[in-house]
């Protein structure tokens, strides 16, 4: 067997045995060389939803004001979020210890009101600006209603954070499509800062155990 090109056939001199063996070895050359047509390669993997950007940019004295009240509405969810804790640290004590939630020296009390203080503030800014609507004083005013503060009981004040977060949270899904904002957007969007839930961490693959190099090992009781 004579193989000068090392391809595992034969080599073939006599013209006609080349011509009847074309198809055969050609096709085999082919495939070598990825010559084949490929399967198409499957779609590429979705990434995550983009919650920041409207599918459909906002155009228009009411898009942009919806599209300013839903990013208001986020922020006033993360500062309430952040009070909700501070109120859990600091201010669930009962019985003298919790007199001095009344100080109003007290450094841990005065962070808490500038907080709090800070949500009607990112409220104005968004329902204050031009193409905002009629109803924007009464939602400002559905805000401050329902803003904890440290002289009432805990029972009004658990009502109240639960009352701000639907009150924010349907701003959200309320002027979303107006915004610009597709519905699965709206969803994943009025799903965001929920208070106390926490992004778990993937845990750690179990290790793999010691090698003993075939012996058993055992411990004696």
């Amino acid at each position: 067997m004579i193989d000068n090109d090392n391809d595992g056939w034969e080599d073939v001199s006599d013209p006609r045995e080349v011509k009847a063996l074309l198809g055969v070895k050609g096709v085999r050359d082919m495939a070598k060389t990825s010559g084949l047509p490929k399967a198409p390669p499957g779609a590429a993997a979705s990434g995550p939803l983009d919650l920041n950007t409207p599918v459909k940019p906002p155009t228009g004295a009411a898009a942009q004001a919806a599209y300013t009240k839903v990013g208001a509405a986020r922020a006033m969810l993360q500062q309430l979020n952040k009070v909700h804790g501070m109120y859990d640290k600091n201010f669930s004590a009962g019985g003298m210890a919790g007199a001095k939630e009344f100080n109003p020296f007290s450094t841990t009390n005065q962070e808490f009101d500038g907080a709090v203080a800070a949500i009607p503030l990112l409220a104005r800014q968004a329902f204050r600006v031009s193409g905002s609507g009629s109803d924007s004083d009464r939602e400002l005013k559905l805000i401050t209603d329902a803003l904890p503060n440290r002289w009432s009981f805990d029972a009004s004040n658990k009502e109240r954070f639960k009352t701000l977060d639907s009150v924010l949270r349907g701003f959200v899904t309320n002027y979303g499509g107006l915004a610009g904002y597709s519905p699965e957007q709206i969803k994943g969007l009025a799903a965001q800062n929920v208070y106390g839930n926490r992004q778990q961490l993937p845990k750690a693959p179990p290790r793999a155990p010691a090698s003993s190099n075939g012996w058993t090992i055992t411990r004696k009781k």
